[in-house]
């Protein structure tokens, strides 16, 4: 299975709705010419625009609930990454993008900037190298639904801040072989991503993100 990001297809509901618009328009230009506008023409209206609703309502939750596909063990366990993680937090990007909006970021000075994660190609290659590990850990507690996990990254030939990959990885609550990214970050010394729950001591500095899990790994 290839470590790229699985790009999405286009959905049919698309197509759907245009077809539904252009009938939608033909009536209506009909009917002007013609001066009708009977009961029955409105009635039909009126179904063709809740055609137009549920289709919406559709397009809505289809996009709502797409993943990015980051790696497929051979046995069909996938890790993912949820379309919030991907676009609100910017995992599309490539690593020379997310690197320029940390730097600029830093160099502001300000404590209001754009939230980045990891890029998706990234984790993509990382999980494929640790997967066993990783699965090996979320082994030992059936009932552990998220795990924080740190990478140091030996190669990194930029500024400390870009030293620690840090993700949290979370099981999928419908299906047992799907675990998803949740959050990710660069860190300087992986410990940008806070942790609660018994036994955690919180940092008095404030705090980024808040997880109910217990463990951190070290990959």
């Amino acid at each position: 299975m290839d470590d790229l990001v699985t790009p999405f297809k286009k959905r049919k509901s698309w197509g759907l709705l245009t077809v539904t618009r252009v009938r939608f328009k033909f009536l209506l230009n009909q009917k002007k010419h013609k001066g009708d506008l009977s009961p029955f023409f409105i009635s039909t209206i009126f179904i063709i625009v809740m055609k137009l609703l549920n289709v919406l309502k559709t397009i809505i939750l289809e996009n709502s609930s797409k993943r990015h596909n980051l790696y497929t063990t051979s046995n069909g366990i996938e890790f993912i990454s949820s379309n919030h993680h991907t676009k609100d937090r910017h995992a599309d990007l490539s690593y020379d993008e997310i690197k320029d909006i940390i730097l600029n970021a830093i160099d502001s000075g300000s404590n209001v900037h754009t939230r980045v994660a990891v890029p998706n190609l990234m984790l993509s290659r990382l999980i494929r190298k640790k997967y066993e590990k990783i699965l090996n850990e979320f082994s030992k507690n059936p009932k552990e639904d998220k795990i924080k996990f740190v990478f140091k990254r030996e190669d990194n030939n930029d500024e400390e801040v870009f030293d620690f990959i840090e993700f949290i990885l979370g099981r999928d609550n419908k299906e047992k072989n799907k675990f998803k990214v949740v959050s990710s970050t660069f860190s300087s010394d992986g410990n940008y991503l806070k942790l609660f729950g018994k036994g955690v001591v919180q940092a008095r500095k404030v705090v980024l993100e808040k997880y109910f899990h217990l463990r951190t790994v070290i990959l």
